[in-house]
């Protein structure tokens, strides 16, 4: 127990090793006045045999983890060859997983850390057959603005890093290296839920707290995407966006001693999750060219994209063209993005990129045959839209879709046709081929206590702005796991 609230760095020392030689780990203690302290120091010892420790009065418990200490076999960069990507000279064709909250589960010593059940999670991943981990690897603000933000961030205040969520970051790429997984991690966000734009325009002195409290409900909706895309117009935040990406691009692991340029693990970077031009198309289109032109200067081994969800979003002010966004030679592949009830394909005719028009749904059934209907327009006029930029020709990924739970067997059945068209233009090997496809959102063990997510609660696979449940898919959802394991070993007909 301490008589104030203090950090306090204490080094521990073990004979864990084997060989009966010396580990040392340094941690540090959050001590909270008043009030007794339990941590967890993971150890890197020789030997996987647990440790006795003690330090004062601070009771410590051991948590067993898959070292990463033992470097697993060198993996090549994946690299974009026209309209494909390749590793090692063979087609990298995958199915990946969104798991948005991995660094918050890894950041040791944050309140809603969990380590053990991280490992398990990416264990159960891998089983499944995915390949490619979609990951936020930035988070901003202080959570005291009253919104539905995640918390604690990576950056709480501009400029200022949390230790915890650096070494978090450090210790997933380590597991997802020892594990053959690869990273896309995540820079920036559109949507206020975890900071991201609108929180670097509140610290531009351009915003006030209440324009960070975005919802999912289509008007707030549409006033969050308004707010967001002012920062195309602010310098100051978008040279603090920059500043942030730059810090987590060359950083050096602290687990593995590999710088992050230098490391396969990481897949790519993705600019933001979701950017809309709105209004602003020029303003967007300079943005994407700027923020990829500064980090492929820092950064030459790795895919960058721009985490577009694509044309038709909100039809009415994002008209910007999808090759607009291929620009800059930095950007190696495309994104597009299917929220099927969010756009309100299943309720009404969704406005249609192929110019056809749908009747609308009746029953369930009818329902999920015009959504389906609508996504596979969707993911064919992208298509044509890359096909018509040949001089720019771009891989495309479907970079997340996700269907309601409250029903598992439409889910399922949406999973297994969408992925069956995935999978057909996968097989094509076309110009502006699809080439892998992140589902969301994996909750794994986690479970909503309540509707809307609070600090404390488990994290799963929706957001804190979102309804607790929505999306998630558990780790008892037997049938959607195996629809999701079949692709996969569909796909590696194609690899």
């Amino acid at each position: 127990e301490s008589r104030e609230s203090r950090e306090v760095r204490t080094t521990v020392r073990s004979s864990a090793g084997a060989d009966g030689s010396w580990e040392r780990v340094e941690a540090v203690l959050d001590v909270a006045k008043g009030k007794p302290t339990e941590v967890c120091i993971e150890l890197h010892p020789r030997s996987e045999r647990p440790a006795d420790l003690q330090v004062g009065s601070v009771q410590l418990a051991y948590c067993p983890f898959k070292p990463a200490d033992k470097p697993p076999p060198v993996a090549a960069f994946v690299r974009r060859v026209g309209s494909q990507l390749q590793q090692a000279g063979a087609p990298f064709v995958f199915l990946g997983a969104d798991l948005w909250y991995g660094v918050q589960l890894a950041a040791a010593g944050a309140p809603a850390a969990d380590r053990p059940r991280l490992l398990r999670e990416l264990d159960r991943l891998r089983a499944m057959g995915v390949r490619v981990l979609r990951v936020l690897a930035a988070s901003e603000g202080d959570g005291s603005d009253g919104g539905r933000t995640i918390r604690p961030t990576l950056q709480p205040r501009a400029g200022e890093f949390d230790s915890r969520h650096l070494l978090g970051l450090d210790f997933l790429v380590s597991q997802a290296a020892a594990r053959n997984l690869s990273l896309l991690l995540t820079l920036n966000n559109f949507w206020p839920w975890s900071g991201g734009f609108t929180q670097y325009l509140k610290w531009a002195g351009r915003l006030t707290d209440r324009t960070q409290e975005g919802g999912t409900a289509r008007g707030d909706r549409d006033a969050s995407a308004s707010y967001s895309a002012l920062f195309y117009l602010n310098e100051e935040a978008m040279a603090m966006a920059d500043r942030t990406a730059a810090a987590i691009v060359t950083r050096t692991n602290a687990f593995t001693g590999t710088p992050y340029t230098h490391e396969p693990a990481i897949l790519g970077y993705e600019l933001c999750d979701g950017p809309l031009a709105m209004h602003s198309p020029e303003a967007y289109a300079s943005w994407a060219r700027r923020a990829a032109g500064k980090l492929r200067l820092l950064d030459s081994q790795h895919l960058i994209t721009l985490g577009s969800a694509g044309r038709g979003v909100i039809p009415s002010v994002d008209h910007l063209d999808l090759r607009a966004e291929q620009l800059d030679d930095a950007i190696d592949f495309a994104t597009v993005q299917l929220w099927p009830h969010e756009w309100g394909w299943a309720a009404a005719p969704a406005v249609s990129l192929a110019g056809s028009t749908l009747a609308p749904p009746n029953g369930a059934t009818d329902r999920l045959d015009a959504v389906l209907q609508n996504a596979s327009a969707y993911l064919q006029a992208h298509v044509k839209l890359l096909v018509s930029a040949k001089h720019q020709e771009r891989p495309l990924v479907l970079s997340a879709f996700g269907y309601p739970a409250e029903s598992p067997s439409l889910r399922d059945e949406f999973f297994r046709r969408l992925l069956t068209l995935a999978s057909q233009a996968i097989k094509k090997k076309n110009h502006g081929a699809l080439v892998g496809s992140i589902f969301h959102g994996w909750a794994g063990e986690g479970r909503p206590r309540r509707a809307r997510w609070g600090e404390g609660d488990s994290l799963t696979g929706d957001p804190p702005a979102d309804v607790q449940g929505l999306y998630s898919i558990y780790d008892t959802d037997g049938s959607t796991i195996d629809v999701l394991r079949q692709h996969a070993l569909a796909l590696r007909a194609h690899a």
